[in-house]
């Protein structure tokens, strides 16, 4: 049966907790339900004063409300999101993601044997965090995102930007000194992308893909998170981080692996930033759904709250996988 039609308060009850409380409550209450632990949905209609007595009912606890209708949010609606659709997460994504060391991306550079006036092309650029990094050092940069609103997003006039995708880029046999792919490979079918890739790259050409991975050990608001986001999505799972790169660059032939480097660094964030960086997680987002992940967003921000964090240090290992086209 499907759920009635209503507006949603998420509050910090287990659903059993929650009927008890809304005993002879009979304003609009339509239906309640679980939202993972402790937590739970009340799909209502109240509004005016009633909807303010539902939510005093609630205010020693916390609670989370929105105007839009819970059917709209509930996973496989229109208003959810798709794995790696960054179309509702782009201004997030811009704001919140952390850019990569300079130390890691001079060594990339030499790696790479290219200097200034060179091609250089970045597939799945996002919203250019570091396709900025590119054009700073005065290469030739064509980026390359599938996606408009990340295109939209992006600040980096300087670069060449191309409506293409990993395995179609739309680019010229031989037309690139050097690829690169900043937190994006994982998304690409290696099948069809790396003859793509190879295509475009000039002889002796290198592809170099790259990752931000939070090191959840040295921090204790990450290991928290990391904790927090099992008990709401014990289901997730970050499908790249344990994937032998190597053999996947080297698994149709077209590159050998010919370095792999990695760069501890550490990013400062205000709370805010720190909450944007859990909204612009596509994969979470979407395996969470909207109600889970609003359940999981709430208990974060109570949590830095309680912790009266402000600001806060996000530990990073920059890992990097680079290969030389054969041929």
């Amino acid at each position: 049966m499907a759920d009635p039609k209503g507006n949603k308060l998420l509050v910090n009850l287990g659903a059993s907790q929650v009927r008890c409380r809304l005993k002879g409550f009979g304003h609009g209450v339509r239906k309640v339900q679980s939202a993972g632990r402790h937590r739970a949905v009340i799909i209502h209609t109240a509004i005016g004063r009633h909807l303010q007595e539902l939510e005093a009912r609630f205010a020693d606890v916390g609670f989370f409300t929105t105007e839009s209708p819970l059917d709209h949010l509930e996973k496989g609606s229109g208003d959810s999101m798709r794995l790696g659709d960054f179309s509702k997460q782009a201004d997030s994504y811009r704001r919140a993601r952390p850019t990569y060391p300079d130390t890691l991306v001079e060594l990339l550079v030499a790696d790479a044997r290219v200097g200034p006036g060179d091609p250089v092309v970045e597939f799945g650029a996002g919203t250019g965090i570091f396709t900025r990094l590119l054009v700073e050092r005065k290469f030739r940069v064509t980026a390359i995102e599938p996606n408009d609103q990340m295109r939209i997003q992006s600040d980096v006039p300087d670069a060449r930007w191309l409506n293409g995708t990993f395995e179609v880029s739309g680019l010229e046999n031989a037309s690139q000194r050097w690829a690169v792919a900043a937190q994006a490979f994982h998304w690409a079918d290696p099948q069809q992308s790396l003859p793509e890739i190879r295509r475009v790259l000039q002889p002796d050409g290198l592809f170099t893909v790259l990752w931000n991975d939070r090191a959840n050990e040295k921090s204790e608001i990450l290991s928290w998170t990391e904790n927090a986001i099992r008990r709401h999505v014990p289901d997730y799972d970050e499908a790249y981080r344990n994937r032998e790169w190597q053999v996947v660059l080297e698994s149709t032939g077209d590159f050998t692996l010919v370095a792999h480097r990695a760069v501890s660094h550490v990013v400062r964030m205000s709370k805010q930033r720190y909450l944007e960086l859990w909204k612009s997680h596509n994969r979470l987002n979407t395996i969470a759904g909207p109600v889970r992940f609003a359940a999981l967003l709430l208990e974060i921000t109570e949590h830095l709250e309680q912790q009266q964090v402000e600001d806060l240090e996000v530990p990073y290992r920059c890992e990097s996988w680079s290969a030389r086209r054969r041929g």
